[in-house]
């Protein structure tokens, strides 16, 4: 029976306490410093390298953009030469009765607003537009 009651007696053990190691601590840190400063290299290379590549791919949205506008102001510079052609335009005024202007037609001069009511021009020259029209209305009836 003394084996059991040296079993089911509570005996209280201190707890061992162990000193810190510094040297150890100083290792420890010192390898969480490097590694910190390993990750931070590893990270910053990341980092520039997707910069450079995300500025690539800018560049070439810009450049595919660029080449369509391109491709654009030459269609419509096409496009506008086309409808100013001489041809074309001496075609629709036949289409709309209108006759060649020539030296017999009536003769306009288009003149600054002060001059029609009889003031002084600025300039010692007064602006003049001499314009030819042709007179429709005869042509039609």
């Amino acid at each position: 029976m003394d084996f059991e009651h040296a079993i089911k007696m509570d005996v209280r053990n201190n707890p061992i306490v162990r000193e810190l190691d510094q040297a150890r601590q100083r290792e420890l840190w010192r390898s969480m410093l490097i590694g910190g400063a390993l990750v931070g290299v590893v990270l910053f290379s990341l980092w520039q390298r997707f910069s450079v590549m995300r500025t690539a791919t800018e560049i070439e949205t810009v450049q595919r953009e660029l080449a369509q506008a391109l491709e654009e102001q030459r269609r419509l510079t096409l496009e506008v030469e086309q409808l100013s052609a001489p041809a074309r335009i001496e075609k629709l005024a036949i289409g709309l009765h209108m006759v060649h202007a020539d030296r017999a037609t009536t003769r306009i001069i288009v003149r600054p607003a002060e001059l029609a009511r009889g003031e002084q021009a600025r300039t010692a020259v007064p602006t003049q537009i001499a314009a030819r029209v042709a007179v429709a209305a005869e042509a039609h009836r």
